[in-house]
């Protein structure tokens, strides 16, 4: 046997010795990280919100087909899979905590082997602690953009495989995932649009610095650093049409500026970039937009043979639209985003330090951050700290551009860079999930991409940071996530959610944890529905779902929300639906969510059904 032979088994031994410590890491954090969010999977609800997602899924197993026979307020494969939960584990709300807790499970190691690819095992696991901290365990409900989050990381670390493996089935698989996540809800295709510009830039960044000097080679270089100028002029004009209806200095700082950053990365390698071959960009698109052919194509089999693809069309791409008007938030300011200045002069002054000096000012972030943490208890601490954590996507973006211009290109890092750069342009295009709607909790979605981002940049691109530094705002973003995010002061002061999530919504269909006054309100609601209904159905506006589930009483109607409706319903047509299913008693939300209710409707409704009593905030009326 030769010597070679002889050293092939020892060298894989090695690596797996090598990655022993790695998977250990992994198991202990996904482990972990399971268990703390299975502890809390059932705390807290948005009724609503809860209720259209049980709804949707209740009227699917009927035999109803979202946007064909009912409004589904989102594409339709996330009802699908809520159907199927309540196929194999009955119609509560607890189910669809466990479905999420299920996909929750499945995303957690692949978080972990994107992390562990920029920084060693014990970070990327305490990188991966932070991402569960800042996530799900804030609002546990199966909301569809949690969905996108995990399939968002799942399409990118399949680019990064084929990064590594230069292998493009990678790319369709990550395209399998992209696609997959648009059928969940239509901002999956933030995601599709940030590998094709990745992809751009990585045909660019990979053709090599401009050293040619002739007349025909700097007529090619300008031809191409025009192309990449108008494409980086189309992406920031495109984002611009999509947000000027609502466009401010929040949405200026936390979207568009990102997005501009990522525009200049792409210009700029245009204008560096020796040659451009778009045969194999062409190979690398055709194999991402292969990906995303297949579950869409499966998914459009029932409405084209129904003949309801209008009906899809109009529920996926219409309907939406009224939600830039009718739900809107802007995301905090310049002023608010100041308070981040702090953190991130810190960094950018340890990472230009050197010797003595930088593991000075390195240990002394210890102190400091426990200092911080210990204040953030006080509401102003505590609402500087969440503003500063939003602008962690603007500021990784920003500095990503200024170390891409200032990097020499070397083969040696070619892989390092393109891998930085696929999870920073991920995070920048999936940030546009806070439109039209920035609520804090939206945030939440976004949080586990940015902390990506910021790892990326510091360790994938910079590598000036110690790594005691990085370890110090792991571990604080993890105290602070697990020690006031997760608490009960942050859904009253940041998300809106009671504060007290600690009574249990006692009717078959509930099982989740609510606060006593909202347990109260719907239990007696049930009860009063279920006692003066005739048939099967009943009918509640605006915006009350839940009502339908929980008393397990039929939606006549083709509504869930009142203002998604196309086209507008008007009084008469939904008392004719209501007659025809000789609907016998009626609820009346008079809590204001999204829609308003046409006063004819109700007066009409309290002509018909003149017995009523008030439950909480809902009026019922019988007859």
């Amino acid at each position: 046997m030769t010597a070679g032979a002889e050293a092939l088994p020892q060298t894989r031994n090695r690596r797996r010795a090598d990655l022993l410590p790695s998977r250990a890491l992994m198991v202990g954090v996904w482990i972990a990280s399971v268990a703390y969010v299975g502890s809390r999977i059932t705390r807290d609800w948005t009724p609503h919100d809860e209720g259209l997602l049980a709804q949707s899924a209740q009227r699917l197993l009927a035999g109803q087909i979202p946007h064909r026979d009912f409004g589904d307020a989102y594409t339709g494969l996330l009802t699908a899979y809520h159907a199927v939960a309540f196929a194999i584990g009955g119609q509560s709300l607890v189910t669809l905590r466990f479905a999420l807790l299920v996909a929750f499970a499945l995303w957690v190691p692949v978080f972990y082997a994107i992390a562990a690819r920029f920084i060693p095992p014990v970070g990327a696991a305490l990188a991966t602690a932070v991402a569960v901290a800042w996530s799900v365990p804030n609002y546990s409900a199966s909301m569809p953009t949690w969905y996108n989050l995990f399939f968002t990381t799942a399409g990118t670390w399949a680019v990064i495989r084929y990064l590594e493996m230069k292998t493009r089935r990678w790319l369709t698989v990550a395209g399998v995932f992209a696609g997959v996540s648009v059928l969940v809800k239509i901002v999956g295709i933030y995601f599709i649009v940030a590998v094709a510009v990745f992809l751009y830039w990585r045909s660019l960044d990979a053709g090599g610095r401009w050293q040619g000097e002739s007349p025909s080679l700097r007529s090619r270089r300008w031809i191409r650093a025009g192309a990449a100028a108008l494409a980086a002029i189309a992406l920031s004009l495109g984002l611009l049409v999509l947000l000027w209806h609502n466009i401010g200095e929040g949405i200026v700082l936390q979207l568009v500026v990102p997005v501009a950053a990522t525009s200049v990365v792409v210009a700029v390698a245009g204008t560096r970039s020796e040659g451009l071959e778009w045969r194999p960009l062409g190979r690398d698109l055709c194999a991402f937009a292969l990906g995303i052919v297949v579950p869409v194509v499966l998914f459009l089999v029932p409405y084209v043979a129904t003949h309801a693809v209008g009906s899809l069309m109009t529920g996926v791409f219409v309907s939406p639209v009224r939600r830039l008007v009718s739900a809107t938030l802007a995301p905090p300011g310049f002023w608010a985003a100041a308070r981040a200045l702090p953190i991130a002069a810190g960094l950018w002054i340890t990472s230009i330090a050197h010797g003595h000096t930088q593991r000075v000012l390195a240990w002394a972030t210890i102190p400091v951050a426990a200092a911080v943490l210990l204040l953030s208890g006080t509401g102003v601490v505590y609402a500087s700290l969440i503003d500063a954590a939003r602008t962690t996507v603007p500021i990784a973006a920003c500095a990503a551009a200024v170390l891409l211009l200032r990097t020499q290109h070397t083969t040696r890092r070619a892989l390092d860079r393109q891998r930085a750069v696929m999870v920073v342009f991920a995070a920048v295009f999936f940030s546009l999930v806070q439109f039209p709607f920035a609520a804090t909790i939206y945030f939440c979605y976004v949080a586990p991409l940015a902390v990506l981002a910021g790892i990326a940049v510091l360790a994938g691109l910079s590598r000036r940071v110690p790594a005691t530094v990085g370890g110090v705002l792991l571990a604080f973003l993890l105290c602070f996530g697990v020690g006031r995010l997760n608490t009960r002061a942050f859904r009253s002061l940041a998300s809106g959610l009671d504060p007290k999530p600690n009574s249990l919504l006692a009717v078959p269909r509930g099982g989740i944890r609510v606060s006593p006054e909202d347990s109260t309100i719907y239990t007696n609601l049930v009860h009063t529905l279920r006692a003066h209904a005739t048939s099967n159905d009943t009918f509640c506006t605006p915006d009350c779902p839940e009502a339908y589930f929980l008393a397990g009483l039929d939606n006549p109607t083709r509504t869930t929300y009142e203002f998604l409706n196309d086209p507008p319903t008007d009084a008469q047509s939904v008392l004719r639906v209501v007659d025809a299913h000789q609907v016998g008693v009626v609820a009346v939300n008079r809590q204001f969510r999204f829609s308003e209710v046409d006063p004819e409707l109700l007066r009409a409704l309290d002509r018909q059904y003149p017995d009523s009593a008030r439950v909480g905030y809902f009026t019922v009326r019988w007859r």
